[in-house]
């Protein structure tokens, strides 16, 4: 037994002396411990990590925007997209943020080129806000129990932090987002201005459970939609609010942010067991038109040149009570068909079968138009993929 350990701890320093030597024949002397765990692998590399090394602008793809009208510009999800406002009117880009990391990048819709522009990461990144100019970017993350807001100035990388669970957020313009903060006494409406870095109230009112749309001069908001309970939809200014139009069950709506609030759509339930309907709501004359379709607010778009003319997302099914909270939890979808619609003489005119184009189904969400009204911006809400509709 004895001559056995002898054997094998006589093995043990022979190979450690073996391995010494061809450790000095490779690498020589070191000079230090950390030179020796460096020669080994073990040890960190000897030049620094830049976490800006990525900040420059870099081309990543060159996308096919001519394959057609629809075109599917990414297979990652994306947080949020916005069309840029600029002065050239010759040239349209669209800005979208990366979902999960928060990286930004810019597509060229003439050439195709898409460049990253920024490559800062953010954890857990769901929704994402741009300004008209594209300088600013608030990305909404998911945090344990809220969420956090992030105002990040894509010029020189300046990050902000707005107020935990900050809802409704919208640049109004190129200086000024709002954005409303809920508590148990009510919900409060803010302006931050971009240039000063100031925050102001904009309005304040004793309600929990409400959605806030920032109209072009005005403010409205509306209970959260709900197919069970009335909802109604309110004009605010300060602490004061005044009802619009009549409560209905379901409620949903959205207003053109252009230079005035004339038409506003909803999508509501007459009556607790009834099937939805769209109308639009003409403030000017008190008029309340149905449409010929369903089509729900959220995926419907104001033109912005024509502001009796919507374009619409819409399956042309007749949906019950709870279809419309189902989809918004997920546990339906649609293959949908695009419209336009003339709310003045409600004529609805069929442009194209979404699904049938493009060969998988589309469900679209997050509908934007572009400030000639040339093209349409929507993600899928099956995967959050972003797509391109040409329209004039």
């Amino acid at each position: 037994m004895k001559r056995t350990i002898f054997i094998i701890s006589g093995s043990i320093v022979l190979l450690l002396i073996f391995s010494t030597w061809v450790f000095l024949l490779l690498f020589g002397t070191p000079k230090n411990i950390d030179e020796a765990f460096t020669n080994l692998g073990l040890g960190g590399d000897s030049t620094p990590i830049d976490p800006n090394a990525n900040f420059s602008p870099e081309q990543i793809a060159q996308l096919n925007i001519n394959a057609g009208t629809l075109v599917q510009l990414t297979t990652k999800p994306v947080a949020g997209h916005s069309f840029l406002s600029i002065a050239s009117s010759t040239t349209n880009k669209l800005l979208y943020a990366e979902k999960g990391v928060g990286h930004i990048y810019e597509v060229d819709i003439s050439s195709g080129v898409e460049n990253r522009i920024s490559a800062k990461t953010f954890l857990a990144v769901t929704d994402a806000e741009f300004s008209p100019n594209g300088k600013f970017v608030v990305l909404v993350s998911e945090a344990q129990n809220d969420t956090t807001a992030t105002l990040e100035n894509l010029e020189n990388g300046i990050d902000y932090d707005l107020p935990s669970n900050a809802t409704d957020l919208k640049f109004v313009s190129d200086t000024e987002l709002r954005y409303t903060v809920t508590s148990t006494s009510g919900t409060i409406g803010y302006s931050f201005d971009l240039i000063d870095v100031t925050t102001n109230q904009i309005f304040s009112v004793p309600l929990t459970d409400i959605n806030t749309i920032w109209g072009a001069n005005e403010t409205f908001i509306m209970s959260k939609s709900a197919p069970r309970l009335r909802g109604a939809l309110f004009r605010v200014n300060g602490s004061k609010i005044s009802k619009i139009g009549e409560s209905s069950y379901a409620l949903s709506a959205i207003a053109p942010y252009i230079n005035n609030n004339i038409y506003i759509l909803t999508s509501t339930n007459l009556d607790k067991g009834g099937v939805l309907e769209s109308r639009v709501f003409n403030e000017l004359s008190g008029e309340l038109k149905p449409l010929p379709i369903l089509a729900w607010p959220e995926k419907c778009v104001f033109d912005i040149l024509t502001q009796n003319t919507l374009w619409c997302a819409s399956s042309a099914s007749e949906l019950s009570r709870d279809s419309q909270t189902d989809w918004y939890k997920g546990l339906v979808n649609f293959s949908d068909l695009l419209w336009k619609i003339d709310t003045v003489s409600g004529k609805a005119t069929l442009i194209e079968n979404l699904t049938e184009s493009s060969g998988r189904n589309v469900d679209v969400i997050d509908i934007l138009i572009d400030p000639n009204s040339k093209f349409l911006l929507f993600k899928n809400k099956l995967d959050d993929s972003l797509w391109l509709k040409k329209i004039n």
